[in-house]
């Protein structure tokens, strides 16, 4: 979950969000910022020689599962 416009109506609804932020390691809804430092890292030089991975950016999410 990112916190954006487009998820305001399911952030803002804690019934809804409680179950999403209790499987989320980090225990907080992604900011925008965070997802775009990863999308810029990943085409940086700095990450040159990665290849055939998966970046999660869940907040640790897909840890649980």
């Amino acid at each position: 979950m990112i916190d954006t416009e487009m998820e305001a109506e399911v952030i803002g609804d804690p019934a809804r969000i409680g179950p999403l932020i209790e499987t989320t390691a980090r225990g907080r809804v992604a900011l925008p910022a965070e997802v775009a430092a990863a999308a810029v890292f990943l085409a940086s030089q700095a990450a040159d020689f990665i290849s055939g991975t998966v970046l999660d950016v869940d907040g640790g999410r897909s840890a649980n599962y």
